[in-house]
Parts: C-alpha cells; structure tokens; sequence
C-alpha cells in the first residue's frame, strides 16, 4: 500500500464523483490543489483520494474531503491508519487549529469513522450536498 501525490485525474476513479454534475465536478477540480491532498493506492488500484480545501488560512481553518473506492472495505484498519496519518501531517504542515468535515445524514459508517479520527459532531446542514442532502457537520479542533 502507498500513499502518493494526488493528481486532479484520480477523482475520475470514484464513480460518486464521476455522477456529480459536471458543473460541480469543475468547481471542485478548481478548488482542490493537489498540494494538500494524497492518493491511497495498492496494486496500481486507488483506495482513497482525499484531503483539505484550506478556508481561512490565517486562522488555520481547513474543510477535510475524501473520496473511497469500494476497496476500504478490504483494507480498513490500513486506510483508517493511513488517513489519521495524513490529516496530522496536513494540520502540522498548515498550521490548522480546525479541521471540518461533512457527511450524509444516515450514511451511519461515515459518522463513526470521522469521530475515530476525532472529529465531533457540531450540527445538522439541511439541503447543504450538492444534491439537496441534509448534511452532518463534524468539527476536529487542536
């Protein structure tokens, strides 16, 4: 298992992100720069994307984002490991005194995962996704 650079072309790889409206699919290809997110790949296959979208740098603030392949479910504990890793180095490397991340309501996996890599629930996002979704917003604060 490596973790590498990310490259705008990985998010092509992830069918959630592929179905996305091509509109959104541009803004978030224009918001993400490659120098704050990472690519977890095994066997030349991509387990994860993912990475942080600094919002205001100056008070050290960053929104955490991540795309997944079905493979995380074969490779949990490594994926988990692997991302608590890089979140660590991204908020050393900028400075972050807070980190936030969203995620569906209901999507009950995803809730559990991000308060494992120490994320708190803050609140509920009504027709916040980027299809309407009622969201969840989790806070990670040093």
């Amino acid at each position: 298992m490596i973790l590498r650079g990310f490259k705008i072309k990985d998010l092509y790889e992830f069918p959630q992100f592929t179905t996305l409206d091509k509109h959104l699919r541009d803004v978030l290809c224009d918001s993400i720069n490659p120098d704050t997110a990472y690519t977890l790949e095994h066997e030349g296959q991509i387990i994860a994307s993912a990475g942080i979208m600094l919002i205001f740098p100056s008070v050290g603030s960053a929104c955490g984002w991540g795309y997944f392949s079905d493979l995380v479910h074969k490779y949990p504990l490594a994926t988990h490991k692997t991302m608590k890793k890089m979140l660590n180095v991204l908020e050393k490397k900028h400075g972050l005194k807070r980190l936030q991340a969203d995620c569906v309501k209901g999507f009950d996996r995803a809730v559990k995962w991000l308060e494992h890599l120490g994320f708190e629930y803050e609140g509920e996002m009504r027709r916040y996704g980027p299809s309407g979704e009622t969201m969840l917003r989790f806070g990670r604060v040093t």
